[in-house]
């Protein structure tokens, strides 16, 4: 603001002093307003500034933070997913174990089957046959059983009572004592003549012809009380 000095002048020139200093009034207001209305804008620029460096800061964070959590969501579907398949592989090993552990077992099943099977064919056709043998054994020498004794003369013998065991034993027939044995033929039985078989086949024992027959009964299991024959 400018103040002027007055001095003592003519009229004339008072008025245009007047004049003057009014106009240099007038011409600082509007400075002045200028000023301020340019400080404002620049203020309101400057806020406008500040704002829109506010929104894109805030829109650069929530752009990262969306991408941090897309980036969270997408880590936690995968491990989701890793988990899954897990999940999924673990439950079909499981799946496979049990399966070669029922297949393993019903091999091992039916294997056992089959070896019981062919040990039950076994000792039936084992059994078969040693009845054959029995058969062919009855009918060459008389008897009618494995403990059933043939009565009256005997030409082997020589007596009038006696047994298949007896028989086979003093014909040095380890086979057929073999049979009679595990068929059930009484080691200890006596034939009229109050022998055991072991006896009969002792008697007729030459230069070791009966020894194994000796030895199979001597190492027999099946024992029984005597029974005499007439």
């Amino acid at each position: 603001m400018f103040w002027c000095r007055l001095t003592t002048l003519p009229d004339s020139s008072f008025t245009n002093v007047g004049s003057f200093c009014v106009g240099r009034q007038h011409t600082d207001v509007v400075e002045q307003a200028e000023q301020l209305a340019w400080e404002d804008a620049l203020e309101e620029r400057q806020y406008h500034e500040e704002a829109l460096r506010l929104r894109l800061e805030e829109q650069v964070k929530e752009k990262s933070d969306c991408s941090r959590r897309e980036e969270q969501q997408t880590m936690k579907r995968k491990a989701q997913l890793d988990k899954q398949e897990r999940l999924k592989e673990q439950a079909r090993l499981k799946a496979e174990a049990r399966r070669a552990y029922e297949e393993e077992t019903r091999l091992a099943r039916e294997e056992e089957l089959r070896r019981k099977e062919a040990a039950r064919s076994a000792q039936e056709q084992e059994k078969l046959e040693r009845r054959r043998a029995l058969e062919c054994f009855f009918l060459k020498h008389g008897f009618t059983g494995v403990n059933e004794p043939r009565r009256g003369g005997c030409s082997i013998l020589g007596a009038a009572t006696t047994y298949p065991l007896h028989c086979a034993a003093e014909l040095a027939e380890l086979e057929t004592v073999e049979i009679l044995l595990k068929e059930g033929a009484v080691e200890a039985q006596t034939n009229s003549a109050g022998k055991t078989a072991a006896q009969v086949a002792m008697r007729k024992n030459v230069g070791s012809s009966h020894d194994a027959v000796l030895l199979r009964l001597g190492k027999a299991r099946v024992r029984a009380p005597r029974s005499g024959g007439a």
